[in-house]
């Protein structure tokens, strides 16, 4: 029975060995950085299990240079990466800051990019700094765009509304004959 708990406590730590920290998955209750930009943007991509590695190899390289300088890019793909520092939910943040810079938002919203791979670090938070994370998006073009998804809100037109005319009281008195009450015989 020792050598089984032995056994099973080495095949865990060879799988976790397996795992480096740059390829952590988000939070529980939070999406993938790949999840998260077709939910911003709307375009659906295929995620590319090479571009996931370029993306996790670059991950490291920019802890030390943050810059492009790094990206050994073919025809084709683009690269967006970020750094953020103390927010709660850093990958959801890193997409809103790339949709409100032009030239990343260009990237995220060009529907010739079908394939996607993403990885992210996080650094513990220091005396000095707040934790950091990372984060690498690799993107590479296709023949035809990817597809958007498409959304169909129905509206119902407005109906006006319908405004009853004024009603106005008049009292009108009308006088009978004593005559043409009288019964007929």
């Amino acid at each position: 029975m020792k050598k089984l708990a032995i056994v099973i406590l080495i095949v865990l730590l060879l799988a976790f060995l397996e795992y480096p920290v740059s390829e952590q998955r988000p939070a529980i209750g939070e999406l993938s950085l790949e999840s998260q930009i077709e939910d911003a943007t709307g375009i659906v991509r295929s995620v590319s299990p090479v571009l996931q590695e370029q993306a996790t190899r670059r991950v490291q390289e920019i802890q030390t240079d943050f810059s492009h300088a790094g990206a050994q890019l073919a025809y084709g793909q683009a690269e967006i990466i970020a750094l953020n520092r103390g927010f709660d939910s850093p990958l959801a943040q890193a997409v809103q800051g790339w949709l409100g810079s032009p030239a990343h938002a260009a990237i995220l919203l060009d529907l010739y990019y079908t394939q996607i791979g993403c990885a992210w670090d996080t650094s513990p938070a220091t005396s000095d700094t707040r934790e950091t994370t990372w984060l690498v998006c690799w993107f590479q073009q296709a023949d035809e765009p990817a597809s958007p998804v498409v959304v169909v809100v129905v509206t119902p037109p407005k109906i006006p509304e319908i405004k009853e005319p004024a009603v106005t009281s008049s009292t009108t008195t009308t006088t009978i004959p004593d005559t043409a009450m009288e019964s007929p015989r």
